[in-house]
């Protein structure tokens, strides 16, 4: 079964030619705007590919759906010290095994948990990093 739903885009600007985009996550001094991003927010097909996870391919699709033995408990993604000794060593064998690169190089790394109230905008902050509703996710 497949759902619409909106995802954000970043938008074509002709800023972009000479800024990077870009959102701070702290509050910058008076009138520096806070981000630079501009959205198109387009409705896209989502569906469901529970029981299909074979039929997509990096080649094919531009992703897969792989199994990881990440040595990991839900409680043990809070532990910075065991996601970088356990966690991130697990997902590079992965990588390893699927693509076969000379070099493998993990910059860093973010866990999200998705907040009760999430996607609602509340006057308190999240406690953790949530799930993200836009495509560019790097910025």
């Amino acid at each position: 079964m497949a759902v619409v739903g909106n995802i954000d885009f970043l938008a074509r600007d002709v800023l972009y030619d000479k800024q990077k985009p870009y959102r701070m996550k702290f509050v910058p001094p008076s009138g520096f705007p806070w981000s630079n991003i501009k959205t198109n927010i387009q409705p896209q097909k989502i569906e469901d590919i529970r029981g299909r996870e074979k039929d997509f391919s990096l080649g094919a699709n531009g992703f897969s759906l792989e199994t990881l033995d990440s040595g990991m408990t839900y409680e043990d993604f809070d532990d910075e010290d065991k996601i970088v000794q356990t966690y991130l060593p697990n997902v590079a064998k992965l990588l390893r095994s699927m693509l076969n690169p000379s070099r493998i190089q993990i910059f860093e790394f973010l866990v999200r948990k998705r907040g009760e109230s999430f996607p609602l905008a509340t006057e308190t902050a999240y406690e953790d990093h949530q799930p993200t509703t836009a495509a560019h996710i790097g910025l």
